[in-house]
C-alpha cells in the first residue's frame, strides 16, 4: 500500500468518527444549546446583545 492509500484510509476513518460524534451530539442536545445555556444564543456566535 502506498502512502496515499494510508492517508486516504486515515481520512475516511476520521470522517467516520466525526459523523458518529456529530450524531451522538445531535441526539443528546436536541435544542442546539449547550448545558447551562439559557438558549438565547443558539447560532454559536458570542455577539454582544444590543
Amino acid at each position: 500500500m502506498s502512502t496515499n492509500d494510508d492517508l486516504l484510509i486515515g481520512v475516511e476513518s476520521l470522517i467516520t468518527v466525526q459523523d458518529r460524534f456529530s450524531a451522538e451530539a445531535a441526539e443528546s442536545d436536541p435544542t442546539g444549546t449547550s448545558a447551562g445555556d439559557d438558549g438565547g444564543n443558539r447560532d454559536g456566535l458570542n455577539l454582544p446583545q444590543e
